[in-house]
């Protein structure tokens, strides 16, 4: 029974040696496209699409900084906020718009993206955003 123990302890002691060194490292940087499903007692429920509307500029490690630019359904000007934001090793996001609301959310896949977005004061809305990787 003792001969059992021994490889199964190796075993065991290898697995939590690999599964606690392995960074899960993931590359944000670049142009997204963003679906967005918003609702604010003001405006109501909105759908908008931008493509490369969420830019991550700059990576290192784990904190990120970048820009998102979208036009607004009412008075139909382009807006530009950046942002910064950090990821952890399982997938799962942070950012603070410099003007603003928080977004957390989590990595689906290298290519997508789940945000939820709360903002509130005297016009304070929610957000549903999926990202996608924008290649051209």
């Amino acid at each position: 029974m003792k001969k059992l123990y021994v490889p199964l302890s190796v075993v065991f002691i290898l697995f939590l040696a690999f599964s606690c060194s392995s960074d899960m490292s993931y590359d944000l940087t670049g142009s997204w496209s963003v679906e967005n499903e918003m609702y604010s007692e003001q405006h109501g429920f909105i759908e908008n699409t931008f493509e490369e509307g969420f830019v991550v500029t700059e990576q290192k490690g784990h904190v990120f900084k970048g820009y998102k630019t979208y036009v607004h359904s009412l008075d139909k000007k382009e807006y530009t906020e950046n942002f910064s934001g950090t990821i952890s090793i399982y997938g799962d996001i942070v950012i603070a718009e410099h003007e603003d609301g928080i977004l957390v959310g989590v990595v689906e896949n290298r290519n997508s993206i789940i945000l939820q977005y709360a903002e509130n004061g005297d016009v304070p809305k929610v957000q549903y955003v999926k990202l996608k990787r924008f290649e051209k």
